[in-house]
């Protein structure tokens, strides 16, 4: 589509003087046909600024001065979509009606985050937060940053416990006797296996207790 535009101006300057500045615009857009969306544009601008206007000089006489200046302008402005159907076209198919899985970035900008995509947590990843029991072993978990403190219980030895989560994966330190000793554990369902030293122990996740308020 070609497209042109002039405007005109009237600038006043004080003490009756006025500055007439005009812009000439001509180029070239192009349009989504089916939305009408204007998503480029290369445009060649031509401004010019002519008039008189009185100053006083140094020694405090007035004088007249001229302005006739021209500036040229080439600009070029394209325009992406980024939200929409775009940033969830990687909706599940087995998403309810009405409902998308929100994409952590769009298409077209991989670098600009989605801010609804931290309500949907990566896909793969578990929540070790929680008490597990097992034969002389307890392992109580909490978040802490972007991380996982706590405490291992065995054979009556509390050792505080420190660890970081990757997808479905726990890895992690405990500290005894002054020295750390490393483990990692995974969890399938409410059951958590924790392996260290060639040693792996099985717990099981405690429920959470009943909310006394509910009583």
């Amino acid at each position: 589509i070609k497209v042109s535009s002039a405007i005109e101006r009237l600038l006043p300057m004080g003490s009756g003087d006025t500055l007439k500045m005009q812009m000439i615009s001509q180029g070239v857009s192009d349009a989504d046909l089916a939305s009408g969306q204007v998503i480029k544009s290369d445009t060649n601008s031509t401004i010019t600024t002519t008039g008189d206007q009185h100053q006083q000089g140094n020694n405090g006489v007035v004088v007249a001065v001229h302005t006739d200046g021209k500036t040229t302008l080439h600009t070029v402005v394209t325009l992406k979509q980024i939200g929409g159907p775009q940033s969830v076209a990687n909706a599940s198919a087995d998403s309810p009606p009405g409902h998308a899985v929100s994409a952590a970035t769009t298409p077209d900008h991989p670098n600009v985050t989605n801010p609804t995509a931290g309500s949907v947590p990566p896909a793969g990843n578990v929540d070790f937060a929680g008490t597990y029991k097992g034969d002389s072993t307890t392992l109580t978990l909490k978040i802490d940053g972007d991380g996982y403190t706590g405490m291992l219980q065995f054979n009556n030895q509390s050792m505080p416990v420190t660890a970081k989560r990757d997808g479905r994966t726990l890895t992690g330190t405990f500290t005894a006797d002054a020295n750390k000793f490393e483990f990692t554990a995974t969890l399938d369902g409410n059951a958590l296996k924790l392996l260290t030293g060639g040693v792996t122990k099985t717990m099981q996740k405690e429920a959470a207790g009943d909310n006394p308020f509910s009583k």
